[in-house]
C-alpha cells in the first residue's frame, strides 16, 4: 500500500509540474471559507475553475491532519494560496440565490434546472454588462472578494465542480488515500482545461 501510494503521489506532483510549468503561466489559486464549506478558486490564463468541498469534507479532513479548516483545505487541494476570502455560510447561501436568479434571466433555463456550473455561466457571460450596476458591491460583500467581475473578464473556459457530489463521506473513509485522490483529479481537470486553450 505504501508503495502504490507513493507512486500515485509522484503522479500527482509530475501532474502538477507538468500544468504549472506549460506556457509559462502559473496557476493562480484562492481559498475561501464560509462557515465549514470551502470554495476555491483556480486561474490559469483564460481559465477558471471553481472548486466547493463540503462542510463534512472539509471537518473530517481538518481532523485527521490536525490543522484549522483553512490550512487544512490548502493542504487537501495540494496548491499555495495567493489569497484568502470568505464570509458565512448564510452569505454564501445568498450568492447562490443571487447566480440562481442570474441564470434564470439570461439563459432562460427554469428555476430547478440551475445548477453550478450553470449559475458560473451566467455570471461570466455577464461580467461586462453587470459591472456598471450594483452588483459588484453586493458580491463583494457577500464573499468577501473584491472585483469578482472584473476579474472574470477574459475568462473563456470556466467550469464549476462540487466534491460532495461525488465524494462520500463515512467512518471507514481512509483520508490518506482520499487526499491523494483528489490531487490527482485536480491535476487532470487543470491539465484538461489546458488542453482546451491548446485547441
Amino acid at each position: 500500500m505504501r508503495k502504490l501510494r507513493s507512486q500515485g503521489f509522484f503522479f500527482v506532483c509530475i501532474l502538477s509540474f507538468l500544468f504549472i510549468s506549460c506556457n509559462g503561466e502559473s496557476v493562480h489559486v484562492k481559498y475561501g471559507m464560509f462557515g465549514s464549506e470551502a470554495i476555491v478558486l483556480l486561474e490559469k490564463g483564460s481559465s477558471l475553475i471553481v472548486l466547493s468541498i463540503p462542510p463534512d469534507l472539509v471537518d473530517g479532513y481538518a481532523q485527521y491532519v490536525g490543522l484549522d479548516r483553512q490550512s487544512a483545505v490548502q493542504t487537501l487541494v495540494g496548491f499555495p494560496s495567493d489569497g484568502m476570502f470568505g464570509t458565512n455560510r448564510e452569505n454564501l447561501a445568498r450568492l447562490r440565490e443571487l447566480t440562481e436568479i442570474l441564470a434564470v434571466e439570461t439563459l432562460g433555463v427554469s428555476k430547478g434546472m440551475v445548477t453550478d456550473q450553470i449559475r458560473l455561466d451566467a455570471l461570466v457571460g455577464s461580467a461586462r454588462v453587470l459591472r456598471k450596476t450594483a452588483l459588484p458591491d453586493t458580491l463583494q460583500r457577500l464573499s468577501g472578494l473584491d472585483s469578482i467581475l472584473d476579474r472574470i473578464l477574459d475568462v473563456k473556459y470556466c467550469h464549476a465542480y462540487d466534491l460532495g457530489q461525488f465524494i462520500t463521506i463515512d467512518a471507514k473513509t481512509d483520508w490518506e488515500a482520499l487526499g491523494l485522490y483528489i490531487r490527482q483529479w485536480l491535476a487532470e481537470a487543470l491539465l484538461l482545461d489546458l488542453r482546451r486553450n491548446i485547441s
